[in-house]
């Protein structure tokens, strides 16, 4: 039985308005987590989850000059028809 309809979602974009970004998606029950989508157009992407299992997920956004950033490694475990997220520690250099 999955756990189907869970939303994966992130805050992006380019700093320069006029560029294109794209991110690649890496998402599984190992980390580091293995790509599952790239070029993905959107900051959402709905996925399927197993019941009772652990997962890693992390954005990399792209733009159209090959610049890229990768986010943190986020972590999920879902029950058996529910999900609890652990945040990651984030600290970002000045």
């Amino acid at each position: 039985m999955g756990l189907e309809d869970n939303v994966l979602s992130w805050s992006g974009g380019d700093p320069d308005a006029r560029g294109v970004v794209a991110y690649d998606i890496l998402f599984g029950a190992s980390n580091p987590p293995p790509l599952l989508q790239s070029d993905w157009p959107t900051t959402s992407l709905t996925v399927t989850l197993a019941a009772n299992t652990h997962y890693y997920w992390q954005v990399v956004a792209r733009d159209d000059h090959g610049l890229e950033t990768g986010g943190p490694v986020w972590e999920v475990t879902t029950g058996g028809g529910s999900c609890f997220v652990y945040l990651p520690f984030v600290t970002r250099n000045r």
